[in-house]
């Protein structure tokens, strides 16, 4: 699947493929496949490829993977020269910090139902993308409290 999607130009797809075979079994033609895909993807225009990255990143965001797409958003922010490039990155950037607030206010709800573990995580996704997010990380703060209170470790 790895040189297929290599194949494709479907980079971040085919070194995830890659990642796995070489978590299963360091082959020479996994190494040879991660080879390959690194010497394509230096080479790469990220410019000419923006609609499809973007199409991604939409699709993590769809699923609810909000810390993978701002990572790829982060990535590629680095690797786009073209305005109109940045200004495509832009509006997923605040796509995810809009679903950004519905995690947060889905993590008040679960506190507030007393379903710490939920709550925790998402939390925990807020911080993983706004570190600065000052609720977020002191609802997480109290979360961890009530956890060990009821574990009965405090």
């Amino acid at each position: 699947w790895g040189t297929t999607l290599l194949g494709m130009q479907k980079y971040g797809s085919a070194e995830e493929k890659a990642n796995i075979a070489m978590a299963i079994n360091r082959s020479p033609e996994a190494l040879d496949l991660k080879s390959k895909i690194n010497k394509a993807s230096t080479a790469r225009d990220y410019d000419a490829e923006i609609n499809d990255l973007a199409s991604d990143i939409d699709n993590s965001i769809a699923q609810g993977e909000l810390v993978g797409a701002w990572n790829s958003i982060a990535a590629l922010s680095t690797k786009v020269t073209k305005q109109s490039s940045k200004d495509i990155l832009a509006s997923r950037k605040a796509a995810v910090l809009e679903k950004v607030k519905a995690v947060y206010a889905d993590g008040i709800t679960a506190y507030n139902e007393e379903d710490y573990d939920e709550a925790k995580g998402k939390f925990r996704t807020v911080i993983k993308i706004d570190a600065n997010y000052e609720q977020a990380q002191a609802y997480l703060d109290r979360t961890n409290n009530k956890i060990r209170a009821l574990s009965g470790e405090e």
